[in-house]
């Protein structure tokens, strides 16, 4: 029996009699996440302790760097995909490592090291990991770790590529409980050897390798963009050795086909890319990167056009409907196919291979063309506040709207030399109306993909996957909440099987087969967007205090697999919770407020706004809540008028909205700057 609260739009419908039939098989796909800390997160042993010397290969790949730098000038000129990179042959496979017998199972390792290399990626052409066994790469500083790699990773053409690991070395250690690295089956045919600084590692700059006039996606200015930033990710091509930057698109049958827009020009060997989402820095301010983001690899072209220089690839490594991959919390925006140029455009995106950036044109674009392509087939955009760089291309433009409208080709400013991206201001983006049609073929076009049922649609707005709790144990107090459909169950499958202990768990992950227990003590709030369901294996215990509801969700750093602790929630509502096993449980269940009775201006502000309400059928609360949950403003009783609230004494940053009346809930995010 199911218990399910608020309405089901057809497309959930569909959406969900697919998830019902996807979940009967598996599908192996490589979802890695890679850590990074301003401290060693491995013991000088190793994940799996030996206290022997590593043994190493040391490989001798031609990186001339002088001569690389002044290609990249020209490269940079010429709008050429952000090259960090060589790649050169190599041969090793588990005989050039050492075996070691460990409490529990069989360790291997190994460690390779080119003689000056910035970083070190490694590019499998042969891969296949047996079931309970388990990988890790981590740097000779331990302070940067890829894994687990587990079977998950292995795929139908047995290749693979690593993240790009900081440093000169990379230690690789394979474990496993039931067997030998022989049944693992690896060969590593390249290696990418880093020549300059990138993503964050370079400390020459205050922070990441970008130029300084861009804004931190982190910091105030990139709050009310938090869903988009979760679609977009950095892309790592050719060998490991060059980066550029895409989203992941909606599409109107919203069957979450994972369909991702880049450049064309950035097409090459995209069958072997790796897509690295949620690289953001930690904190909005922060001059060292300290946190996890997620890796998929690998994609088919779906379509592309060099006259408005777009690619639509498929990700192949990314299952929305695999409970492990939804672990990601990825979203997929918008787009507008409109011809009218946007009134403003936001590009959010990776310069230079950096942590996410958000750039602002605050006036209406201007149709442009492109050397060789047709004229007015791109947008052009001068940035008002930041701007973009090598590395950069691909990236979405958002309207005002926060939807797409066209995918980034590069800079056409006569007077720029290639050198500060910041003196730069003439940014042109292939025309996502144009790309539409293309060339009037499928291979050349968006509209065979993206509205495969031929519904002539104008727009289609973000969603994202389905977020799924399963086999929880939830003992504090708690906010979790996904923009779209959540889900609540126990006794459930579809995770990695992992190794016995001593695998290490750097990463959370449910269980397979336990139930979802709320225990005792227990202050658990569940709140999603359109739906949330409750399945079989859900026990809410005596002495607990459960919330759950439906109401709109502004994203922040809690959105969908985080949390945020909030000091109080909406009440109200009817409980519906009937066969659930529950004792004295306070269940809270709250429809959205229509639109159009509560508009908040201006926002951004500079800490004072004015709330209007009009249509209000009874008296309102309005509270405003800080990042941290924390109430900075409360007024009850507040009747249809203006409201004038001032904020201007607290700290700068992003503040939540929220208006309470009649057991309708608005809630929306503001940014004081």
């Amino acid at each position: 029996m199911k218990t399910k609260y608020s309405y089901n739009p057809p497309w959930f419908r569909r959406w969900y009699a697919v998830f019902v039939g996807c979940c009967l098989t598996v599908t192996a796909m490589a979802q890695v996440p890679t850590h990074y800390a301003e401290q060693p997160i491995v013991s000088k042993a190793g994940v799996y302790p030996t206290y022997n010397e590593v043994k190493e290969v040391h490989v001798n790949i031609n990186a001339n760097k002088s001569a690389l730098e002044v290609e990249d000038l020209q490269r940079r000129k010429d709008n050429q995909p952000y090259r960090f990179a060589v790649s050169g042959a190599v041969d090793i496979d588990a005989a050039d490592g050492e075996k070691y017998i460990s409490s529990g199972g069989e360790v291997w390792k190994l460690k390779i090291t080119s003689k000056e290399a910035t970083s070190l990626s490694l590019i499998f052409d042969e891969f296949e990991l047996p079931e309970h066994a388990v990988m890790y790469l981590y740097n000779e500083e331990r302070t940067m770790l890829m894994g687990p790699i587990t079977a998950t990773a292995n795929n139908k053409e047995g290749t693979f590529g690593t993240d790009v690991i900081q440093g000169s070395s990379v230690i690789i250690e394979y474990y496993d409980p039931y067997g030998s690295i022989e049944q693992a089956g690896f060969h590593i045919s390249k290696i990418a050897h880093g020549y300059r600084g990138l993503e964050g590692m370079n400390q020459e700059k205050e922070y990441g390798d970008s130029d300084d006039c861009n804004n931190d996606i982190r910091c105030a200015v990139g709050g009310p963009w938090c869903v988009e930033a979760r679609a977009v990710s950095l892309i790592l091509l050719n060998d490991g050795t060059e980066w550029c930057t895409g989203t992941m698109l909606n599409n109107t049958a919203e069957d979450l086909t994972p369909f991702f827009l880049t450049a064309d020009h950035c097409l090459g060997g995209n069958n072997t890319w790796q897509f690295r989402f949620h690289y953001k820095n930690p904190t909005c301010g922060a001059t060292a990167y300290a946190g996890t983001y997620w890796t998929f690899n690998n994609s088919i072209l779906r379509a592309n056009s060099a006259d408005t220089d777009f690619a639509l690839l498929e990700l192949t490594g990314y299952d929305p409907f695999n409970n492990w991959h939804r672990l990601a919390g990825l979203q997929y925006a918008g787009w507008n196919r409109g011809a009218a140029a946007p009134a403003n455009g936001i590009g959010i995106h990776h310069p230079n291979g950096d942590v996410m950036k958000i750039s602002f044109e605050w006036h209406l674009a201007t149709s442009a063309g492109w050397p060789f392509t047709p004229a007015n087939s791109h947008w052009d955009v001068d940035f008002d506040d930041g701007t973009v760089e090598h590395g950069s291309s691909g990236s979405p433009l958002f309207d005002q709207n926060h939807r797409v409208v066209g995918q980034l080709h590069g800079t056409q400013d006569p007077g720029f030399t290639g050198d500060n991206y910041c003196e730069s201001h003439d940014s042109r983006y292939g025309r996502f109306d144009q790309s539409w049609t293309g060339e009037g073929t499928a291979a050349t076009r968006l509209s065979n993909w993206l509205d495969a049922g031929g519904t002539g649609a104008m727009t289609t707005n973000a969603i994202s996957p389905l977020i799924i709790y399963h086999n929880r144990e939830e003992n504090g107090a708690e906010h979790y909440t996904a923009t779209n459909n959540m889900e609540l169950a126990g006794n459930v499958g579809g995770y990695p099987v992992m190794p016995p202990p001593p695998f290490p768990q750097f990463w959370w992950w449910p269980i397979n087969g336990e139930p979802f227990e709320v225990l005792p003590g227990a202050d658990v709030i569940y709140q999603a967007g359109t739906e949330v369901s409750i399945q079989p294996g859900v026990h809410i215990q005596a002495g607990s205090d459960f919330h759950a509801f439906v109401s709109p969700v502004n994203c922040g750093d809690g959105l969908d697999y985080g949390y945020s602790v909030l000091e109080s929630m909406p009440e109200g509502g009817e409980s519906t919770y009937s066969e659930l096993e529950k004792e004295n449980v306070s269940t809270t269940i709250n429809e959205a407020m229509p639109n159009g009775i509560v508009s908040i201006y201006p926002n951004p502000n500079a800490g004072q706004f004015t709330i209007a309400l009009n249509g209000l059928e009874e008296a309102a609360t309005v509270d405003v809540m800080n990042m941290l949950g924390a109430t900075v403003y409360t007024k009850g009783n507040v009747r249809n008028a203006a409201l004038q609230v001032n904020i201007s004494n607290q700290p700068k940053g992003v503040y939540f909205v929220k208006v309470t009346s009649n057991g309708k809930v608005f809630t929306e995010k503001i940014v004081h700057q």
